[in-house]
């Protein structure tokens, strides 16, 4: 019998099970920052497309300098101005850039901080004997310094999909 889907992609559709609860986790430990880096994805998705329309409309623009037999201060007055778009594109990509770096410090943090209080909470209504197991103890531990990256890996992938998603369309 063949198994129509491999092994590894039966894994990773498993694994898009988790990003729901991982968005709720980043967006109630931040949700305006959740926003922000969403926003951010968005322009960032956004912003090849009109670098891309850009240097189109600047390669028209020496062609038509060109064709039309334009001067050179006529041509400098036509491009120009299409050049300091293209300059402030890159800088408005760098600056986004850096935003988005910001913010996804800023929700590792609290996304750490609020999924230990909430390991924390679970591990006080517990019974002593839970502790004494070397096994669960270590998994309790595992679970506590991961968090601070583990949610966040989840959201800032399916962000960066939705990123990839949006430029290509």
């Amino acid at each position: 019998k063949v198994n129509a889907i491999s092994p590894p992609f039966q894994e990773a559709l498993r694994s898009f099970g988790n990003v729901p609860r991982a968005l709720r986790l980043v967006y109630q430990a931040e949700p305006r920052t959740t926003v922000r880096l969403g926003i951010l994805v968005l322009f960032q998705a956004l912003l090849p497309v009109a670098q891309a329309y850009t240097g189109k409309l600047i390669v028209d623009g020496v062609l038509h300098a060109i064709t039309s037999s334009l001067s050179v201060e006529g041509a400098a007055r036509l491009i120009w101005p299409l050049l300091a778009v293209e300059f402030a594109l890159f800088a408005a990509g760098s600056l986004l850039a850096l935003n988005r770096r910001l913010a996804e410090q800023v929700l590792e943090q609290r996304a750490g901080h609020r999924i230990t209080e909430s390991i924390i909470e679970k591990a006080l209504e517990l019974p002593l004997p839970y502790f004494e197991d070397s096994t669960f103890y270590d998994g309790m531990q595992k679970a506590r310094r991961e968090a601070e990256y583990r949610a966040l890996a989840i959201i800032n992938g399916l962000f960066s999909l939705c990123k990839n998603a949006i430029t290509l369309i």
